[in-house]
Order: C-alpha cells, then sequence, then structure tokens
C-alpha cells in the first residue's frame, strides 16, 4: 500500500523517505494498515476524524480543523471563516461611530468589549461545528471596530495633543508583534489554539472591569456634548488619580463663549 520510499531503521521501526506520497497510520501494530489521506476518511469514514489524529505528537499543532470537523468541509465553507469575520467588521464599521457619537466612547467600548466575550466564549465552549464557528466569528468580526477604532480614540482622549502620535505608535508596536508571540507560544509553550484563546478571554475580561469601573467618560466627549461641568469633574477625577486634588474652577471656550452671547442678549433685550 505504500509507494516507493518506504524504508526501515536499525530498529525494525518504518520510515519514510523522500519517494513516499502517502500518509498511512497503524492503530494497532497487528492491524492491517489503513489509509488515512482525505478521500478514505470522508467517504469510507464518514469524516470521522477522532481516531486520526496524532495528538500527543510533538510536532502536531491541534487546530480548529479537529474541532469543527474541517477535513471534510468544502473550500468555499472553511473560507468563509474569514469572510463571516470581516463582514461582521464591515457591518459594524458602518453604525459603530454614529453609536459612539451618540452615546459616548466609553459605552460603545464596553459594549464591543461584551461582544468580543460572547464570541470568544462561543468559540471555546460553545462551537462545535463550522457552521456555528462561523457564527461566533462573526460576532468578534462585530466587535473589532468598537474596540480598535474607537476604544483607540477613547484612550488617546485622555492625553494631551503633543503626546497623541508617540502613544498610536507605542501602541502599534505592541499590538502587532502579537502574531509573533502566537507563533512562539506554538513552538515553545503549547500546541494548541486552546490556551491561546484563554489568555485572550482573560484579557478582554480585564479590560471590561477595569474601563467599567475605573476609567472615566471621555472628557472631549462630553465638552462636544456641551456637558461643561461633568467634563470638569472628569478632568478633576483623573487629576486624583495623579495625586492632584485642586478644584477646577476655569471655564471652557465654547462655555465662556456661550455665556457671553447669553449675556449680550439679555443686556439689549
Amino acid at each position: 500500500m505504500w509507494s516507493d520510499g518506504m524504508q526501515s531503521d536499525h530498529l525494525g521501526h518504518l520510515v519514510l523517505g523522500e519517494g513516499a506520497k502517502r500518509v498511512h497510520v497503524q492503530k494497532f501494530s497487528s492491524a492491517p494498515w489503513q489509509t488515512c489521506d482525505k478521500s478514505y476518511i470522508c467517504e469510507q469514514l464518514g469524516g470521522d476524524t477522532t481516531a486520526y489524529y496524532a495528538v500527543d505528537n510533538e510536532y502536531y499543532i491541534e487546530n480548529w480543523v479537529k474541532r469543527f470537523g474541517m477535513l471534510c468541509e468544502s473550500r468555499m465553507l472553511t473560507g468563509l471563516l474569514g469572510f463571516s469575520y470581516f463582514a461582521g467588521v464591515v457591518i459594524a464599521t458602518i453604525m459603530v461611530t454614529q453609536l459612539a457619537a451618540e452615546n459616548g466612547k466609553k459605552v460603545t467600548f464596553c459594549y464591543s468589549l461584551v461582544i468580543s466575550l460572547i464570541g470568544q466564549l462561543g468559540i471555546l465552549f460553545w462551537a462545535t461545528s463550522i457552521l456555528e464557528a462561523l457564527l461566533c466569528l462573526f460576532v468578534i468580526g462585530l466587535s473589532w471596530p468598537g474596540k480598535r477604532v474607537i476604544g483607540v480614540d477613547y484612550i488617546l482622549d485622555f492625553f494631551p495633543m503633543r503626546y497623541r502620535s508617540s502613544r498610536i505608535l507605542l501602541m502599534n508596536l505592541l499590538d502587532y508583534p502579537s502574531i509573533i508571540l502566537i507563533a512562539l507560544a506554538y513552538e515553545y509553550l503549547q500546541k494548541t489554539w486552546v490556551l491561546q484563546q484563554y489568555i485572550g478571554l482573560a484579557c478582554s475580561s480585564v479590560c471590561l472591569l477595569f474601563c467599567s469601573f475605573v476609567m472615566t467618560k471621555s472628557p472631549f466627549h462630553l465638552y462636544q456634548k456641551r456637558q461643561y461641568a461633568e467634563a470638569r469633574s472628569v478632568i478633576e477625577y483623573m487629576m486624583r488619580l495623579n495625586g492632584d486634588f485642586t478644584k477646577l474652577t476655569f471655564k471652557f471656550d465654547t462655555e465662556h463663549r456661550r455665556e457671553t452671547r447669553r449675556n449680550v442678549n439679555i443686556v439689549y433685550r
């Protein structure tokens, strides 16, 4: 059943040479050799791949192929995994800016984290088929604009203008190298996707708790909404976090102009 290239070493173990073209597995030493190529597993075993994954093999990466039974799915359905995520991104991008303008950046950012957690929990504990995985990835995609666009804009509102470009650079330097960390995690920590998913779930949970109970509303958003008293209280809260307990008495520029116009109207009335 083997093609040219099968050899045996000095211990009698079978070794595949360069000419071997098919992969076989022997479930037990006394069992006959069986092919485990895609056509055999999908057509003769009905897609049951449970016994054909070498989970304990140090060279094997446990990914979504086994979890969602992707080996026997069509290329189109498998490709929809990426499509469903980006479809969620595009749909949320259309709505998220308006939601942030009306409800505030903090609220939009926190709700996006909640949506992300729902998708992550679904991938970990609920999804067992590729269709269920498509739904979870779509949900996670819905959370991306609120986290990555509105979230970054929300954080930058707490920095002076002269520091914002350096903060954006710092966030990008911490964000994109995570792709390298994922590869290193597979290489040196654990060859399964579950560990990384738990880490992402923990980070999202901590971020949500911190934003909900420590962070305040965006002072710039309050300023734009002409909620000047609340904007001053937010700034005072941030000052207290930095050890400054000064009571603010200034007025914003637009607030001062509004009062000036009001006084002028009273005089001429």
